[in-house]
């Protein structure tokens, strides 16, 4: 297919002729096919009867065959919250999935029309996975994402990294960066965007829905909805992005062998992203609904994208803190921004070479509408009745009460013998129950809980003790 994406965007070519017929060369292709379920068993074979627990169990199997091409299906409508932790050196995070294998991918959905979800709520202190899934060099034959939809991931739900000819459509994006992991202890702990395609080739980005991401104080102006750097043959169309706290796009250094860009961004829609005029100066290095970005090569020339053109787009409004106590009443959006521009000149994004406009829609004075998410809602009040069961050795099972009426997550919080708490895990606000396992004999745990919305998280509850089997204090 890799005559397929190649394209020239001033000549309008159409990926969507190109993504039929990677779904014709996908449904042709004699793929080995793994089931996954949220009921499912790592110990299982992957089978329809017997589907498998996590994505890197179906990873594993993967690894282990060889047949030419996989599909790997998610009961659509599961809500998936077991995850095994996979380290990427090359993407520099720890994944729920790494697809690191040269040969065709379609991850999608299977028993259902709906979307299976991908929850993570897991901190990097704890050794994560902050971030869902990476595609990565070693692949290069056709990889499909679709149908899925990922929540409170801390650095990102889709990742690309030295790769080529990745199809992602059909996915909604909710809750990512670390505004949501408040007991964070790891300083580094950074979102660059929700989806970052890096140094990679012929990818179309198809119906994206990111709602609500969000870096915590002192790291806002660095997040996107889209970080795409040195990237060669790009399309993103018809998406949605509303409360975003960074630019919308940002697209930064040309591709490794110094061609242009040639990224097509067309028919998207987005609502409150990029910092106001009003964001705080340590924040506001990178304002504007677009993030133009480059530098000096070793040699003294530029690397600055070029051949970009953003296309029947809509482009509302700016994000603004007022939860925070930012002005919402004078906020005002800026159309981009360009950093470097001793090495790209600072009419770049209005060089047609580089950046081409072509009839957007811009409002850039902030105005309440009801896109807005409201960041001014009433903190939710505190879980109760919090009881843990140590019910083997290794393994204690929380349970708890409370009124989810304005609350939208649980962080539970752990502490050993007399040490300090730590986060433990981020949990969604319909679950009321927790399983904590792989601890140590002997040792007394404690832990407590709090509901978390957008504005604010609530008291403490009580604090509820383990040690051993079956003894609760």
């Amino acid at each position: 297919m890799k005559s397929l994406l190649t394209c020239n965007v001033s000549r309008g070519v159409d990926f969507a002729l190109a993504g039929a017929i990677l779904m014709l060369l996908s449904a042709s292709l004699d793929a080995k096919t793994l089931y996954v379920s949220s009921a499912g068993d790592d110990a299982n074979e992957g089978t329809a009867s017997n589907p498998i627990l996590t994505l890197a169990k179906a990873k594993e199997i993967c690894g282990r065959s060889s047949d030419d091409s996989f599909a790997i299906l998610l009961r659509g409508g599961d809500t998936f919250t077991e995850h095994t932790s996979t380290p990427s050196d090359v993407v520099d995070k720890t994944c729920a999935f790494v697809w690191d294998i040269d040969k065709a991918l379609t991850l999608s959905t299977y028993g259902s029309p709906e979307k299976a979800k991908l929850y993570g709520g897991f901190y990097s202190h704890n050794g994560g996975p902050v971030a869902a899934i990476a595609i990565q060099e070693r692949s290069t034959k056709d990889v499909l994402i679709e149908n899925l939809s990922f929540e409170m991931w801390e650095e990102g739900a889709i990742i690309l990294e030295e790769t080529e000819d990745v199809t992602i459509r059909h996915v909604d994006i909710d809750k990512t960066g670390t505004y949501y992991f408040t007991d964070e202890r790891d300083k580094g702990a950074f979102m660059q965007a929700p989806v970052y395609p890096q140094a990679s080739k012929r990818v179309l980005i198809d119906n994206v829905r990111i709602t609500d991401a969000h870096n915590w104080r002192g790291d806002r102006g660095g997040l996107h909805g889209f970080y795409c750097t040195r990237m060669g043959d790009l399309e993103i169309r018809n998406c949605l992005l509303v409360n975003v706290s960074g630019s919308a796009f940002k697209i930064r250094r040309q591709p490794r062998d110094r061609s242009p860009n040639n990224i097509y961004i067309h028919d998207n829609a987005c609502y409150y992203t990029g910092l106001s005029s009003n964001a705080p100066d340590e924040e506001s290095d990178q304002p504007g609904f677009l993030r133009y970005s480059g530098e000096m090569y070793d040699d003294g020339t530029p690397n600055c994208p070029s051949g970009i053109v953003i296309e029947n787009n809509i482009f509302h409004y700016p994000f603004c803190w007022e939860c925070e106590g930012e002005d919402c009443s004078t906020a005002v959006a800026v159309k981009y921004s360009i950093s470097n521009e001793t090495a790209c000149g600072k009419n770049a994004c209005s060089d047609d070479a580089k950046v081409r406009w072509v009839n957007n829609d811009f409002r850039y004075q902030w105005k309440r509408t009801d896109r807005w998410a409201g960041r001014g809602i009433t903190p939710p009040s505190a879980p109760q009745n919090l009881t843990s069961v140590a019910v083997t050795e290794t393994q204690v099972d929380l349970t708890w009460d409370h009124d989810e009426r304005n609350g939208e997550r649980f962080v539970i919080q752990r502490k050993s013998g007399e040490g300090s708490y730590i986060a433990l895990r981020i949990v969604d606000s319909h679950v009321k129950s927790y399983s904590d396992r792989n601890l140590t004999p002997t040792t007394r745990y404690t832990y407590r809980i709090k509901a978390c919305n957008a504005a604010a998280c609530s008291s403490y509850s009580n604090e509820a003790s383990c040690i051993g089997e079956g003894r609760q204090r």
